[in-house]
């Protein structure tokens, strides 16, 4: 089937944003003479949405029948010409195995784990390309759908990077897919003093803490950076907040429960933690 080139009309995306302690909305990212300043910077975005990354392909290794429902999904979507868009795919899924970049979550549990999975599916595989056909032949259909997981979770990419518009089509894919796998998103991130709360403003570090029922007080506010870097990882370290970007979103801008523990979706009805 050749697909037409033809341009089809697009609405234009909700930003996919997460929400103030008040329950209203925090500032989309938008630019422009007396605008709101952007929450978080283009880099920042990039590194926290590769350990989103990074965790939810990590978990979707885990689930093979979910990592089918993808693939299929991905294939359909190329197979019957419903994806114009080579980089603006509507699936979250890079079929050829295209990895993503995930430079910044080298160090975190999700992205060894998919090194530990990579290194063991080595040792297993024939090493002569020409027999590998006939290596997957004589694998179970357990083995094989273990083998289409991982391969799915190496191509999952839901990096925001500062071409990208938060609210399109791969990045929402990206947030349902983690619904679907039901993924504790404070289970593979933890934000540290090294990994977000140095690359942010104070005051966007006293944010943090209010939203994360930890206000903090007028001394902890007059801290050094650093030292209020520091202070703000140890005390939200078993709280369950999490920044923004690294948030599952559903429709309608609202964060998934399932990024929180049951002690803290306690908070949120009570007006703490997100």
């Amino acid at each position: 089937m050749e697909c037409s080139a033809k341009k089809t009309k697009r609405s234009s995306p909700n930003p996919i944003s997460g929400m103030a302690p008040d329950g209203a909305p925090l500032p989309a990212p938008v630019s422009g003479k007396g605008r709101e300043p952007e929450a978080y910077s283009a880099p920042l975005i990039e590194a926290l949405t590769m350990h989103k990354t990074a965790a939810i392909a990590a978990e979707l290794t885990q689930q093979p029948e979910i990592a089918l429902a993808a693939v299929v999904h991905a294939l359909l979507l190329a197979e019957f010409c419903l994806d114009l868009h080579l980089y603006r795919s509507k699936s979250c899924l890079q079929i050829a195995t295209n990895q993503p970049d995930l430079r910044e979550a080298a160090e975190s549990t999700a992205y060894r784990s998919l090194e530990e999975q990579r290194q063991g599916w080595f040792a297993k595989l024939t090493k002569a390309a020409g027999d590998l056909w006939k290596w997957c032949l004589e694998q179970d259909q357990g083995t094989l759908l273990e083998l289409l997981a991982f391969c799915a979770g190496r191509s999952f990419n839901a990096v925001q990077t500062k071409a990208d518009v938060a609210g399109q089509d791969r990045l929402a894919h990206a947030n349902a897919l983690a619904l679907a796998l039901h993924l504790d998103m404070a289970k593979w991130f933890v934000p540290t003093a090294g990994n977000f709360f140095s690359k942010v403003s104070k005051a966007r570090i006293a944010e943090a803490l209010a939203e994360a029922g930890k206000p903090p007080s007028a001394q902890t506010v007059n801290l050094k950076k650093a030292d209020m870097a520091a202070f703000a990882e140890k005390e939200i370290r078993d709280t369950g907040w999490l920044p923004q970007p690294v948030r599952i979103s559903i429709a309608g801008d609202q964060e998934a429960e399932c990024s929180l523990d049951g002690e803290s979706a306690d908070r949120i009805e009570q007006g703490g933690a997100r």
